[in-house]
């Protein structure tokens, strides 16, 4: 019965936000995570990939890692 209620709950919560969010969006309020292009997303992840331009597998380019004081880990 109270597995009912948390359900009923939820959906009423759900409902809530979705129209707060639909009063928002013209006004301008709701805006978002801004999104980013893949190439900024490896540009960061780069420096502090293990194989990166090491032209080494995973493995073997963390084994490395440890071994040596990397400044990303």
């Amino acid at each position: 019965m109270l597995a009912v209620f948390a359900e009923f709950e939820a959906a009423l919560l759900k409902m809530r936000t979705r129209e707060g969010m639909a009063v928002a969006r013209p006004k301008g309020k709701l805006k978002g995570k801004k999104s980013t292009s893949p190439a900024s997303i490896s540009e960061r992840r780069a420096p502090c990939s293990p194989a990166a331009g090491s032209g080494r597998s995973w493995p073997r380019a963390r084994r490395a890692r440890r071994s040596s004081s990397g400044s990303c880990g």
